[in-house]
């Protein structure tokens, strides 16, 4: 019995040597994670000024997952007005090192009008960026206005960032 365990110690070390040992990032287990929802809605209007040129629509809810090896997401949406005001919403979730369970915001939306969706004549830009502390919600408004002379295109994008943070180790 002892001669069988030595011979499977040998094999073992063998293997290991053949594939080399795990390094320690492989190895390392996942210490927290946090989980990162959005959602809301948005208001647009096209200032064609019919009755049917403004309206609220449903972001779909998009949860981020964000872990010691993938410290950042991001996730993107796009909505179209009238058949020419198309706004697109872009956002990202990153981890803030020095403050565990903490994370960052930045939301960029983007406005193009035109005569159809999508399009790319861009005619306004609006950002902010805002930290959300852990197990918490925060709750924002993003204004992004038609710069374009005489337009009074907009929308307001009405959305809500929860963060859950879960201390695994």
């Amino acid at each position: 019995m002892r001669r069988l365990s030595v011979r499977a110690g040998l094999v073992l070390a063998a293997v290991v040597s053949l594939l080399g040992a795990p390094s320690a990032a492989s190895a390392a287990p996942i210490n927290d994670f946090h989980d990162v929802t959005i959602n809301g809605w948005v208001h647009i209007k096209d200032d064609e000024r019919h009755h049917d040129d403004i309206d609220n629509y449903d972001m779909h809810v998009e949860t981020l997952r964000l872990l010691d090896t993938v410290p950042k997401q991001w996730a993107a949406w796009s909505w179209c007005q009238g058949d020419e005001v198309y706004v697109e919403l872009h956002m990202d979730a990153s981890r803030i090192a020095d403050r565990p369970g903490w994370v960052k915001i930045n939301a960029k939306a983007d406005l193009y009008e035109m005569w159809d969706c999508p399009n790319d004549d861009h005619d306004g830009t609006a950002s902010m960026s805002f930290e959300v502390p852990p197990n918490t919600s925060v709750n924002k408004m993003l204004r992004v206005d038609n710069h374009e002379k005489g337009s009074e295109d907009y929308a307001e994008i009405h959305f809500t960032v929860a963060s859950y943070f879960t201390k695994t180790g």
